[in-house]
């Protein structure tokens, strides 16, 4: 039995197809991404990304964007000015400015690579470039509508790939993310959208070539983004158990995908050991973990708050910090983090396992308040966070009962967001946005599911 026929709804993308002559084609990569309604989608791709761009114009958040001098802009300056990957505290105006610190491993370098790019187009930190980061975060989000309607799609039906497609082309709350953040993180969704379109393409299309764009598509999304790891080991996992070929060639080209995956992220990891001293695709996991995870955070949280303290706590903005940071190198800094989190974990683990609870709360739920926002930014936000939950609960349930589809859903939802749990207290929204469009596709499923339930019944009462 062919494992995507089980729990397959109408609609679904054909595992095969059979061209004039009668005969079985192999399915084609793209196929869900431009067969069939793709003028309907590319008209809502063009319409979120209008949509995007306008809102960016309006608001004029390019002028002078503080973003910019952050640790991507900072290393992205670096690499501009030919000085390479270094340096990621480098802020006009800080206790850092003008200080070359030396190589760094502190983001992975993929969002930095580009940005630098439009820094050699733009000039360096100004206003074009800032505007040209801000108006590529709103390609991506406008990008994301293909392959949210693929899964859409694929896993509920065609209605629900439609709907997927126009939450994510209206979704204030993404907009406003994607017109004031210069950072990974609309890279980061698409990346994240475009794995799980994946999951459901590559089963049934497993071979030499797709192979290949499993493996470096896998390797590119993890210079952008290390916790994309653990999604892309659960991609090849499900790739393996759903894939129809024999298990010899099924491990023939899925070591062919692990291979392209080491070659491409291998030179990153040999090149931190080297030069930073760490074999990390990051450097910065035990400032990370610090960070969230000390007295002064639970503290705030516990209280119900907001926990703020970035300018005490960050190199970027501390002048101490910046200079322990300079006396131990980057490894050992973040060493002496790890040792100072770990030291209150073990003596505190009923204050941790609190701000866990804090942290997934914050994560699905929103802040109770946020001093950081205007008060109608603030109630979008929370809107944002809320509206979706029950949605996205009766999706998962409808996905995972069709059968085992609903996996790969339920998966993401699940492994994206833990590591962020354990670490940062502050700007939950930006962690979660990643995981946004998966939230979408999931919720519009229990929406359209809900909306024909209420309908038949209604019919049904007329009748009657």
């Amino acid at each position: 039995m062919n494992p995507h026929s089980e729990g397959k709804p109408q609609g679904a993308l054909p595992d095969a197809a059979k061209d004039e002559r009668g005969i079985r084609s192999r399915p084609r990569l793209l196929g869900g991404l431009f067969q069939g309604d793709r003028k309907w989608v590319a008209l809502i791709f063009l319409f979120a990304l209008v949509l995007r761009l306008g809102f960016l114009v309006s608001s004029e958040n390019y002028i002078d964007h503080r973003g910019i001098y952050f640790e991507a802009g900072a290393i992205a300056a670096s690499l501009a000015r030919g000085e390479g990957y270094s340096s990621p505290f480098l802020q006009p105006g800080r206790p850092s400015a003008g200080v070359k610190t030396g190589p760094t491993a502190w983001l992975a370098p993929g969002y930095p690579t580009l940005l630098s790019i439009l820094f050699r187009i733009f000039g360096i930190q100004t206003s074009a470039a800032a505007a040209a980061a801000l108006a590529l975060n709103c390609l991506f989000g406008a990008l994301i509508c293909f392959p949210l309607f693929s899964v859409g799609r694929w896993v509920f039906g065609r209605e629900t790939g439609f709907v997927a497609a126009g939450i994510q082309a209206l979704d204030p709350g993404q907009m406003i993310m994607e017109i004031n953040h210069i950072w990974d993180d609309t890279a980061f969704a698409l990346l994240t959208a475009t794995l799980l379109y994946l999951c459901y393409r590559i089963p049934s299309s497993l071979n030499r070539r797709t192979a290949v764009i499993l493996g470096v598509f896998m390797g590119v999304a993890c210079l952008f983004q290390a916790a994309m790891i653990p999604l892309c080991a659960f991609c090849v996992v499900w790739t393996y158990f759903r894939s129809a070929l024999t298990r010899r060639q099924r491990l023939k080209y899925l070591a062919v995908s692990s291979l392209l995956f080491l070659l491409i992220l291998g030179p990153w990891l040999v090149r931190n050991r080297v030069m930073v001293g760490t074999w990390g695709p990051r450097s910065n996991f035990g400032f990370e973990v610090a960070f969230g995870n000390n007295l002064e955070a639970w503290q705030a949280l516990i209280q119900g708050g907001v926990y703020q303290d970035f300018g005490r706590w960050h190199p970027t903005v501390c002048k101490e910090e910046f200079e322990r940071y300079l006396e131990l190198g980057e490894h050992g800094y973040n060493q002496e983090k790890l040792q100072q989190a770990l030291s209150f974990i073990r003596s505190n683990p009923g204050k941790f396992l609190q701000l866990c609870l804090v942290k997934f709360k914050q994560m699905w739920l929103g802040w109770s308040e946020n001093p950081n926002f205007r008060p109608v930014i603030w109630y979008i936000q929370k809107l944002h966070f809320l509206v979706p939950i029950p949605f996205l609960i009766l999706g998962l349930f409808v996905a995972l009962k069709r059968g085992a589809n609903g996996i790969p859903l339920g998966a993401f939802i699940v492994i994206l967001p833990a590591i962020y749990y354990l670490v940062h207290t502050i700007d939950l929204a930006r962690y979660r946005h990643p995981l946004i469009p998966v939230i979408i596709v999931t919720a519009s499923g229990g929406l359209v599911f809900l909306v024909r339930r209420l309908w038949s019944l209604g019919k049904g009462a007329q009748s009657s």
